[in-house]
């Protein structure tokens, strides 16, 4: 190990392709090995290293491994309606007029609805086919089951494009960025939150 606790990655940093890191954990939240590190030239937070498949991790185990199902439950149901309302608040003059949004990381639909209830045009995306499918039966949301890479969306299709807590999963979020700016229509707006740490 190097002085100040830095070590090397796995990978280099996906935004800046630095070397150097820092170790925050070594275990997840559920006391499992997961080596946790930061960039220390830039600072993006990532697993070291990613899923040996990621793809395949946050289609079919991501939800089970840290929610215990595959398909929402009712307590989370009840936890994503809350959140819904308070980024329903957060968003403020964004949507105070109808508007053709799109919601990446849809997860069980409730923000989604909640804007389809204001008489927006909303469109999700949900890698996790049980999250995906039940926004589509319980609310009549459209959400296509994939990843942003995958939309079948044509560019310059969204006023307002919502990411929340997403891109930290990402294994290219300077990718993803490109990609949503350019589902954006001019002077449409970008809406990205990410945890703190």
């Amino acid at each position: 190990m190097q002085q100040n606790n830095q070590e090397s990655p796995t990978n280099p940093c996906n935004v800046c392709g630095g070397h150097h890191v820092s170790v925050l954990a070594n275990h997840s939240r559920s006391g499992k090995p997961l080596r946790t590190v930061i960039c220390n030239d830039c600072g993006l937070v990532w697993s070291d290293p990613l899923p040996h498949n990621p793809r395949s991790f946050y289609e079919d185990d991501y939800r089970v491994a840290y929610k215990g199902t595959y398909s929402p439950k009712p307590k989370h149901i009840l936890r994503a309606g809350k959140v819904a309302l308070y980024r329903r608040k957060l968003l403020g003059k964004w949507i105070d007029q109808p508007k053709k949004i799109l919601d990446v990381g849809t997860g069980g639909g409730e923000f989604a609805y909640l804007l389809q209830s204001l008489g927006h045009d909303v469109n999700g995306i949900e890698p996790n086919k049980g999250y995906a499918e039940y926004s589509k039966q319980a609310y009549g949301l459209k959400v296509q089951v994939g990843f942003i890479q995958d939309i079948q969306q044509p560019d310059e299709s969204f006023d307002l494009i919502t990411i929340w807590h997403v891109l930290e999963h990402t294994e290219h979020p300077c990718d993803v960025l490109t990609k949503l700016h350019s589902l954006l229509k001019p002077k449409g707006t970008l809406v990205v939150e990410v945890p703190t740490i």
